[in-house]
């Protein structure tokens, strides 16, 4: 299922609580409290100094599991509270004000004193048996590791049990979150950079380096330096946050800036439960807001954190297209349709008073009962034909879709295995091409179409019925740039799909016609039914953005009222014309919003495009030739269909020749 995006147990904001820590608006924390996402139920390990668990900002979110924790912690406290204080109206509030909070105590509050790597190894291992996989590590060896120039000496300054733990949790499927220190290196302290050196742990690392309010380097922090594939930046100077004992406090440091990271990827995973750690890392650094020199960056590493994008990664609009594409599908397949008349069996055959009154006009001479234009034979003569078609299509916009316009060509090529005055039935194949265009540059499709049709009609005593079938396959490439989540990121992702559609559509009229005087009116009940099959298929070069998209069903069915006028058949020299108007209403059933799924690391994104009109109003107009001799015929024809939300126009011109 789709993930909530809006619940009615959400929290109102509270500007003075939301306020009181200024990187919450800096990250975009605003977006994920208005849809309710609040890491709710994500457990945290906080890897530090012991924690107020009994603080009021903690209250009913302590983690069953507690890690040698003796609640009198300044540095934990304030380092959970950024990322869980609760949305409460007091104080101030976290990143994540629904998380599960766990103290993994691995310093002594009292001094800073480090317990030791064999504590922080058990405090590791501990954790990973009771299920936890976020971790925040506000802490380091401090250490330039500039002074530490071979594998063995990192090794032995980090610690080998510590390490070891480390591995452990990575083969685990954790995420360590490491502050990058306070020294104003050029790289980070030795932990926050171990993936330098030991390149198996880098999927499921992040170092953070801390920007103040104007979103500069902190003038304490280190650089991302060597670890920049991994590093990201946070606030950290001048943060307000939970204190011992149930007080709040203003500091500065990398310290602060990591948990708003931590926090951030709590919401992440509230959004994506089936995200593994490594996909996790990379949506923190693929929606990170660009910073310093274009692209990743020494300084900044992938930019500020950016848990805006975060939570836009799933909002609708990010699958809209892949439904415009849908949409389009139908549309190719009624230009085809509109590019075969249905109705066009040759020069009327007429008896009685309706011929005696239509010679009065134009010459003709007897054939049988009827009457026919001279030179017309109504044998059954096989006619070959060929014929080309441009459609345009406008699809409009809706909250979550900006709407789109395509353009289709096609060539078509039959045979009327059945030709006289009063039944016609062929056959033909075709090829389409269609480009579709989002309203909003950066999304496009482009799609090729192969046709099989049949097509007859057939008439007596006045009345008409007439039908054309295809059968169709579209092998559809779509490249989609507009992806929510991704703006002014360090990496401007593309992604690329192919999907597969099989398609089909039946069409059919059924009638009476009346002439007076030569002139036809026929008023007829028209009705098409229409669907389309499109597998699942992936999208590949969008890196954490790129979606899987669910298979689809359409199905479409129609049905109105009609008629046509019809001139009398006006002879010039060697040529016969005659000019035909048609114009319609149908009530349009079905899927009218094209709602497509698509999943985005196994969370459902629903894309729809405007819900078009159910009613339609159907323009036809067309203008035919024919030799005097009845073997050669070109027409020239205009379909226009025009609905809320949607307009498919079609001009198409064939000619006809008979051996």
């Amino acid at each position: 299922m789709p993930v909530t995006l809006s619940s009615p147990d959400i929290q109102p904001i509270d500007p003075v609580e939301f306020s009181a820590n200024w990187g919450l608006a800096a990250i975009g924390a605003d977006k994920a409290l208005q849809r309710g996402l609040t890491g709710a139920g994500v457990r945290v390990g906080v890897v530090d100094g012991s924690m107020q668990l009994s603080h009021p900002e903690f209250s009913g979110r302590a983690d069953v599991f507690q890690f040698d924790d003796v609640d009198d912690g300044n540095h934990g406290t304030h380092v959970g509270g950024i990322i869980g204080a609760a949305q409460d109206g007091t104080g101030m509030q976290g990143v994540a004000p629904g998380v599960l909070l766990s103290s993994i105590r691995v310093f002594r509050a009292s001094n800073g004193y480090h317990l030791g790597n064999q504590q922080t190894a058990d405090g590791y291992d501990a954790a990973i048996a009771a299920g936890i996989r976020l971790f925040n590590n506000s802490w380091g060896s401090i250490t330039d590791i500039r002074e530490l120039p071979g594998v063995s000496d990192v090794r032995s300054e980090v610690g080998t049990a510590a390490l070891e733990a480390y591995r452990r949790a990575v083969s685990a499927d954790a995420v360590l979150v490491w502050s990058a220190g306070n020294n104003h290196f050029p790289d980070p302290l030795p932990q926050p950079a171990l993936p330098y050196f030991f390149p198996e742990l880098e999927s499921n690392w992040v170092a953070v380096a801390s920007v103040n309010q104007a979103l500069e380097l902190s003038s304490f922090s280190n650089a991302c330096g060597v670890a920049a594939r991994w590093c990201i930046s946070a606030p950290g100077s001048d943060i307000y946050s939970t204190w011992t004992t149930d007080a709040y406090y203003t500091e500065s440091g990398t310290s602060m800036a990591a948990p708003h990271v931590t926090g951030s990827l709590a919401i992440a995973k509230q959004m994506f439960p089936n995200a593994s750690g490594s996909e996790l890392t990379r949506i923190a650094f693929q929606t990170a807001t660009d910073l310093g020199a274009p692209g990743i960056d020494e300084i900044y590493g992938w930019g500020l954190l950016n848990l805006g994008n975060i939570v836009d990664m799933i909002e609708p609009e990010t699958a809209s297209f892949f439904a415009n594409a849908a949409w389009s599908r139908f549309s190719t397949l009624q230009h085809v349709a509109a590019a075969i008349p249905q109705d066009d069996t040759g020069s009327a055959v007429f008896a009685g008073d309706q011929a005696a009154a239509f010679t009065s006009f134009w010459p003709l001479e007897g054939k049988g009962d009827g009457i026919a234009l001279a030179g017309e034979d109504d044998g059954p003569h096989p006619r070959v034909w060929v014929g080309a078609l441009y459609g345009a299509s406008h699809l409009g916009a809706a909250p979550d879709n900006p709407g789109a316009e395509s353009e289709t060509t096609a060539a078509l090529l039959g045979v009327d295995l059945i030709a006289t005055d009063t039944e016609r039935f062929g056959i033909a194949a075709g090829y389409s091409r269609t480009d579709l265009t989002s309203d909003v540059p950066g999304d496009d499709a482009d799609e090729d179409g192969y046709h099989l049709l049949a097509y007859g009609h057939w008439k007596s005593d006045g009345w008409f019925a007439a039908g054309v079938g295809q059968a169709a396959y579209f092998d559809q490439s779509i490249t989609r740039s507009n992806i929510s989540g991704a703006q002014g990121t360090s990496l401007t992702p593309v992604g690329a799909s192919s999907p597969a559609t099989w398609a089909g559509e039946l069409d059919g009229r059924f009638g009476r016609e009346w002439i007076s005087n030569g002139y036809e009116v026929a008023p007829y009940v028209a009705a098409a039914i229409r669907w389309q099959d499109t597998a699942v298929f992936e999208e590949t070069g969008a890196g954490i953005f790129s979606l899987s998209v669910q298979s689809s069903n359409f199905g479409q069915f129609e049905i109105g009222p009609g008629v046509r006028f019809r001139s009398p058949e006006i002879q010039f020299e060697s040529l016969v014309a005659r000019a035909s108007f048609d114009a319609g209403y149908s009530y349009l059933a079905g899927d009218r919003d094209y709602l497509t799924y698509a999943k985005l690391l196994g969370t459902s994104i629903e894309g729809t495009t405007a819900e078009v009109g159910e009613h339609i109003l159907r323009i036809g107009a067309d203008l035919k030739v024919t030799g005097n001799d009845g073997n050669t015929s070109g027409i020239i024809a205009y379909s226009g269909l025009f609905q809320e939300n949607a307009t498919t126009q079609t001009v198409s011109a064939s000619l006809r020749q008979a051996f």
